[in-house]
């Protein structure tokens, strides 16, 4: 019978840090879209929806939902009284009382 061929061993050569030598350190992470949305949403007078999909690039329904998993993590997303268009603005009054997840 035939046996199955073993992984050569060279293939794990060259992966992690050598012996003595220090990993890369790692960039920054970058902003996200929620960082994004939290600091649009920071501004004294709100946004709309319709701005905040612009700025973002999502479709309005995403962008409703992105605000409702913002008050799931602790953000105190105020929904603003309507304006003379009709249309209503948000913003966030404060800070998140519960941890980033």
């Amino acid at each position: 019978m035939a046996t199955k061929p073993q992984p050569s061993k060279s293939r794990s050569a060259g992966k992690g840090t050598p012996p003595g030598r220090r990993a890369p350190r790692r960039t920054p992470r970058r902003s996200t879209k929620r960082d994004r949305l939290v600091r649009l949403l920071k501004a004294k007078s709100g946004r709309e929806i319709a701005a905040l999909s612009r700025a973002l690039g999502w479709l309005p329904h995403t962008t409703r939902a992105a605000l409702t998993r913002l008050r799931q993590a602790g953000y105190a997303v105020e929904k603003l009284p309507r304006q003379k268009n009709g249309r209503s603005r948000y913003r966030i009054a404060g800070e998140a009382t519960k941890p980033r997840p």
